[in-house]
């Protein structure tokens, strides 16, 4: 990290926002599928950490404020970042889309699965 300062400021500059940038993507991402999941009516699993009623208008003025500051930071790093995301998504199309195997799920009852000693099994 130390080299990229004697090579060029605008370099340290390009990575120190390009990871703000990213940070601002997976958010915008996430919740702004939460939303959209929210408001086409789709039946959410619930959670411990509920925002309750206040949930939907929490989440859409996040959506805003990250998108307001998304939109701020617009120099090369932004350009850098849809470059990325681009290409990942022709990746996607192109390739990984009929490569992809699904994780493998477990098929026993849970009450064949054993416990770790010292483990217990947590109530929600």
């Amino acid at each position: 990290m130390s080299l990229i300062l004697i090579a060029s400021s605008l370099a340290l500059n390009i990575i120190a926002t390009l990871s703000g940038v990213a940070l601002l993507g997976s958010y915008l991402t996430s919740i702004s599928t939460l939303v959209y999941r929210r408001l086409s009516g789709f039946q959410l699993p619930r959670t411990r950490f509920s925002q309750g009623r206040y949930g939907l208008p929490i989440n859409l003025a996040t959506v805003v404020l990250d998108f307001f500051a998304f939109v701020m930071t617009l120099n090369w790093a932004v350009l850098i970042f849809g470059a990325v995301v681009i290409y990942a998504l022709g990746f996607y199309f192109v390739r990984t889309k009929h490569v992809y195997r699904a994780p493998a799920q477990i098929t026993r009852p849970e009450a064949e699965i054993e416990m770790s000693p010292g483990c217990e099994e947590k109530k929600f």
